[in-house]
């Protein structure tokens, strides 16, 4: 997915439902049906047809019509033709960068509203689609534990909530493709991100840069508007007496002239860089920040014990290798410093999720992993643990690197029916697996070896007649599996799990 649904919820129900229908299609790669954007995407036939045609007029305005098209058949639906998903994400952040929303939003967090009047006036809107839109963002920004004070536009909250909040939505829009910071210097932004990968020894890409330089900009552009970071108690015991973050405070701290910048600003951005794992990449300033940390025994550190700890006891229950924990300690290290400093975020600094749709596909391995996360807070009262929606997504992700995501859910049983010799038949049987091996617990069967009848789903190069006792998908296909045919197996495998 190139933008996380949840962020869809800061925007309009429009806006929302336009990136919805563009992404699905640029995910299937294929010809889809309004029937099938209404079962899989929950809007109403009219919706659909409605914001398929605004699709149309978007493109239309976009002019780049050489790069995507939305086409349409009577019969087959709609298709988005384009030769890049590059091209689709450009026309994503195109519609969202146009909308009412984001142009709030901005004004909202960078303060340049003097007055809903005057805003109404340069946006050519109502005053009261203003206030009707600040009362809406006010909703969805209470999950983060931020507000909008009562008839103004002035933030209030956890001034860290906010800068993590706006980078969020920031970096979601621009990908580091523009500057949208005119307040700030990039040069001066580029200096600082050398005095930092000077201090942890990296060399980061040009795309990480930018990642970071969107986040420097913003605690500076906040801390111009006289808003300034609170130390929180982790974030001093993680900091203080701290020589890595001494030497790097002693570095940074000149670039920082003109704001009333303080040591809990150096800290809070300092605790920021420690949730990113590419600090941990220089294995002599590794060592550094683990060694601090023991020798502290502080709360970061005695929670990634307890984990492991619990981790190791589980083990066999989540048929879970445990020769290569070692392996997992920098992303686990940075997942629970995110924990610490935020709340209320789902998976990461970027804000899209490519795991919010796969977590459904393992009910069993998220059910023991919400376990251990509740079990790790009852154990330590450690507030991280708290945290559990951003926690499951890190530790499915854990989980993935080691070993295989579906051994733990339910099996899976595709009935392989063909007219092929015996050879190209088990060749399709291990393309399947193969195929298939990471996503789901999937056995392929022949009608010789099928026990029961008990399977949820044929593939066959010609209809197989089945009884009214038990009806299941059928995907026929011609010799070799197409990319269609994948597309329609991804289909309804993914209706068997939504359904079990």
């Amino acid at each position: 997915m190139i933008i996380h649904t949840e962020d869809l919820d800061l925007f309009d129900q429009g806006v929302s439902a336009k990136v919805l229908l563009i992404e699905y299609l640029a995910y299937t790669k294929r010809w889809v049906t309004v029937a099938e954007f209404v079962q899989e995407i929950d809007l109403t036939k009219r919706t659909v047809e409605k914001y398929l045609h605004l699709v149309q007029e978007d493109i239309e305005n976009f002019h780049q019509e050489e790069k995507i098209e939305l086409l349409y058949d009577k019969k087959l639906g709609y298709f988005l033709q384009t030769n890049s998903l590059v091209y689709v994400e450009d026309f994503l952040l195109y519609q969202l960068q146009n909308t009412l929303s984001y142009r709030l939003m901005y004004g909202i967090f960078f303060e340049t509203i003097s007055s809903a009047i005057q805003f109404a006036h340069d946006n050519y809107t109502s005053e009261s689609t203003v206030w009707r839109l600040t009362k809406e963002f006010r909703k969805k920004i209470q999950h983060y534990q931020l507000d909008i004070k009562k008839g103004s536009f002035q933030l209030v909250g956890e001034e860290g909530q906010v800068r993590q909040l706006l980078y969020s939505i920031m970096w979601l829009l621009f990908k580091g493709k523009t500057w949208p910071f005119p307040q700030v210097s990039q040069a001066r932004v580029a200096s600082i991100i050398e005095e930092i990968e000077s201090v942890f020894g990296l060399k980061l890409s040009s795309f990480r840069r930018q990642n970071l330089a969107y986040y420097i900009a913003i605690c500076i552009v906040r801390n111009q508007k006289g808003h300034t970071i609170q130390q929180k108690a982790v974030v001093f015991e993680n900091t203080n007496n701290n020589p890595l973050f001494d030497l790097y405070e002693e570095r940074i701290k000149n670039y920082f002239f003109e704001e009333t910048w303080s040591k809990a600003e150096s800290a809070f951005l300092f605790s920021v860089l420690l949730t990113r794992d590419e600090c941990y990449s220089n294995e002599k300033v590794r060592e550094q920040i683990y060694d601090f940390h023991e020798r502290n025994q502080t709360d970061l550190y005695q929670s990634i014990l307890f984990f492991e700890h619990e981790l190791k006891a589980k083990a066999n229950q989540l048929k879970f290798p445990q020769n290569n924990t070692h392996l997992l300690r920098d992303y686990i290290f940075s997942s629970h410093a995110f924990c610490q400093l935020f709340h209320g975020f789902r998976f990461s600094m970027n804000g899209y999720n490519y795991w919010d749709r796969e977590q459904l596909k393992y009910p069993n391995l998220v059910r023991q992993l919400e376990e251990i996360i509740n079990d790790l807070y009852i154990k330590t009262k450690n507030h991280l643990f708290l945290q559990r929606r951003f926690l499951i997504i890190r530790y499915l992700v854990m989980y993935a690197s080691i070993t295989e995501l579906p051994q733990l859910e339910e099996k899976m049983t595709i009935l392989l029916v063909t007219d092929l010799p015996i050879f190209e038949e088990k060749r399709l049987m291990l393309l399947l697996k193969k195929n298939y091996q990471n996503d789901y617990n999937m056995e392929i069967v022949t009608p010789d070896t099928v026990d029961n009848n008990n399977y949820q789903l044929i593939v066959s190069t010609s209809k197989v007649p089945q009884t009214s006792e038990k009806t299941v998908p059928n995907v026929i296909f011609d010799t070799e599996l197409t990319k269609m045919d994948y597309a329609e197996l991804d289909s309804l495998l993914w209706g068997l799990i939504k359904n079990r």
